[in-house]
């Protein structure tokens, strides 16, 4: 939470090797992704890390299910079991506390 300009996206995108620093190290864990190529940043971020988007960045002529299918694609799961963890995902209600959770982190 902060005023608009304050600096709250660029952190997020700095954090999530998005955008370069023109000085200093971010270590994430025991990593220090300021060392990292484009190449395994990209591995980095699908292992790693998740970003949830005020406009959740659904691709409009997939469904659902097939939005949450991606990710699993990329991350080069078997698509049965990717399928499988899609319909997990989909049907499992949030925890009361999950909002929450990513509001205060």
């Amino acid at each position: 939470m902060g005023p608009s300009g304050s600096g709250k996206s660029t952190l997020l995108y700095l954090l999530g090797g998005l955008e370069s620093l023109s000085g200093g190290q971010i270590t994430i864990g025991k990593t220090d992704i300021t060392q990292m190529d484009q190449n395994q940043l990209s591995l980095f971020r699908r292992n790693h890390i998740g970003f949830i988007f005020q406009s959740f960045n659904l691709l409009p002529q997939y469904n659902a299910l097939e939005d949450v299918d991606i990710p699993l694609f990329f991350a080069r799961i078997p698509k049965r079991e990717r399928r499988k963890k899609a319909e997990e995902v989909l049907n499992e209600p949030l925890p009361w506390w999950s909002l929450s959770s990513f509001l205060l982190w």
